[in-house]
């Protein structure tokens, strides 16, 4: 099929509303001066994609359509503002009042767009092929941790009744062991490891009664990783016509600005259902058809060792699945280099304004230049990828999983 390129670049038009001029107190109209016209935004693109003949027509028909596309876009937009002006000079008195854009607001060099990185590709594409399932739950994982659930349910329920009946009883012990610095620690991650863990299992018995064996005959699993970095932000000030053919209208404004380097990585697999009989649907649907991924499940802290390498996803990737044919898949690589410089406040250079009111639509002045890759079948990684998963709770659980094996 042959390979098309595309490319065009346009400019969003923006017309101010005309400044008008008065004789003071009289109301008399004396000047409508002409409307300023300018671009709010200035787009520049290009694309290389795959031609498909009668692609309409084949994908109705159950045709499956995944062809590589690449695509490089420079995007320019400024601030947009509602304003409400009137200001008096001498015995004559100039109005305006509309939408239009904050003009020139400084933009940072805008950086180079970042190299892509494989190892967010791997973790993307592991990721979409563990997520090709059809269980609602993990009956296996579920039986074998049945005992510690239960533990855990009791346990939770004394702990309650110590507190209502210290609370109850006035006893000063009671409710400062039960908010003791251990005991919180030992909550939360009951709650972290065990009640949540519970309520998803639940849901997951729920989602399992609710469609009762009913499966589509096609799915997609999915996965979207990202990174970014940024700059640090330096403020500064200016002072911004709000209407370029006037001077008379002007505001000081303050603003802070910086840059941004960001990849994404979006990595699909598209897959027919189909089991050979109801048995062992059913046990795809209960999770009992993954043994391996059970297994790793099984051992302790295996979910720590999964915030720095992703070894769970990539047994589930790699693991059998009965039932689950794979048709397709792919990736889309997003490279984006932006600079960005945000308005913190605007105030008038003068005291001479009847009305000043200046709302801000949207705050940032930006300049995006994105790259992004479209690649179709690629091969599983055949190693781990590093992932580092971690966020403010994750960073709590390990605190007080080291202090209680301390």
């Amino acid at each position: 099929m042959p390979t098309r390129f595309r490319s065009r670049s346009y400019t969003v038009p923006c017309v101010f509303p005309p400044l008008q001029s008065w004789r003071y107190p009289s109301g008399e109209l004396l000047t409508t001066y002409p409307a300023y016209t300018g671009a709010v935004e200035t787009v520049v693109e290009t694309m290389a994609d795959t031609v498909t003949p009668k692609f309409k027509r084949i994908s109705q028909e159950g045709g499956i359509l995944n062809n590589e596309m690449t695509q490089n876009k420079d995007v320019t937009s400024l601030a947009r503002i509602y304003f409400d002006l009137d200001r008096y000079q001498g015995v004559t008195r100039y109005t305006a009042m509309g939408n239009g854009y904050l003009h020139g607001l400084p933009l940072l060099t805008t950086p180079s767009v970042p190299t892509l990185d494989s190892s967010l590709v791997d973790q993307a594409i592991t990721e979409a092929h563990a997520n090709v399932k059809l269980a609602d739950v993990d009956l296996t994982v579920m039986a074998a941790e049945m005992g510690e659930t239960l533990r855990l349910i009791h346990n939770t329920g004394r702990k309650f009744l110590k507190i209502y009946k210290g609370v109850r009883k006035f006893n000063a012990r009671a409710i400062r062991d039960a908010i003791s610095i251990s005991a919180v620690r030992d909550q939360w991650l009951e709650y972290r490891y065990g009640m949540r863990p519970l309520y998803y299992d639940l849901r997951g018995v729920y989602n399992y009664l609710k469609r009762w064996g009913k499966v589509a005959p096609r799915y997609t699993a999915r996965s979207n990783p990202s990174t970014l970095t940024a700059s640090s932000k330096t403020t500064g000030s200016m002072t911004a016509y709000v209407i370029p053919s006037s001077g008379s209208f002007t505001f000081t404004v303050s603003y802070e600005r910086w840059t941004e380097q960001s990849q994404t990585v979006r990595a699909g697999v598209l897959y027919a259902v189909d089991f050979s009989n109801a048995f062992t649907k059913q046990l795809a649907l209960l999770g009992v058809d993954r043994p391996l991924s059970s297994a790793w499940d099984l051992i302790p802290f295996s979910f720590i060792a999964d915030w720095f390498v992703g070894i769970g996803p990539f047994i589930a990737s790699w693991e059998p699945k009965p039932g689950c044919n794979m048709l397709a898949s792919w990736y889309t690589a997003t490279r984006k280099a932006s600079a960005i410089t945000r308005v913190i406040g605007a105030i008038p250079t003068n005291t001479i304004w009847v009305k000043s009111n200046l709302t801000f639509l949207t705050r940032e002045s930006r300049r995006d230049v994105k790259v992004v890759d479209r690649k179709v079948n690629p091969s599983l990684p055949a190693l781990p990828s590093f992932a580092l998963k971690l966020n403010a709770a994750k960073l709590l659980d390990l605190a007080a999983i080291f202090l209680r094996l301390k």
